[in-house]
């Protein structure tokens, strides 16, 4: 949990402001800044409102601006030329898919840090190895979730 910025708004007239992010099972919500307290003084914040969105996690990949920029081109502009940028994209052959999602946080090292949550989160359908040894079986084995 943790604020960081959210693009909001068209193409050409994105904007970046300070969104309380929270990561949740397969989802990430955004809260006004006003609507959450506790937020780095201690591990548990409180919510008063309910998100102002949110966005899903599944069949997600995140990219980075290319050639290690800070942000993509399209966004040097705007707000988010003070953070790391990074866009959550929907992979979906479906007409009307959803738009790519742009998140920007205030150091590379937190970047990192929440594409490595959102990847972990992004993979939760993908094959699982066990230890055989805790089940009594062979060495090892992999499965899927939803034959657990």
């Amino acid at each position: 949990d943790g604020p960081m910025m959210h693009g909001e708004g068209g193409l050409n007239d994105m904007k970046f402001p300070k969104r309380h992010m929270c990561l949740r099972g397969g989802y990430l919500f955004f809260f006004d800044l006003n609507d959450v307290s506790g937020t780095g003084q201690s591990h548990y914040v409180h919510y008063h409102g309910p998100p102002m969105g949110v966005i899903p996690l599944d069949k997600v990949k995140i990219e980075f601006p290319p050639g290690g920029r800070r942000v993509f081109r399209e966004h040097a502009q705007s707000d988010a030329r003070t953070g790391y940028e990074l866009a959550i994209l929907h992979a979906s052959n479906e007409e009307g898919a959803r738009p790519p999602a742009f998140i920007a946080a205030d150091s590379l090292a937190l970047r990192d840090k929440w594409a490595n949550a959102i990847k972990a989160r992004a993979d939760i359908d993908a094959p699982t190895n066990l230890r055989a040894q805790l089940f009594g079986q062979e060495d090892t084995f992999a499965t899927t979730p939803a034959e657990i």
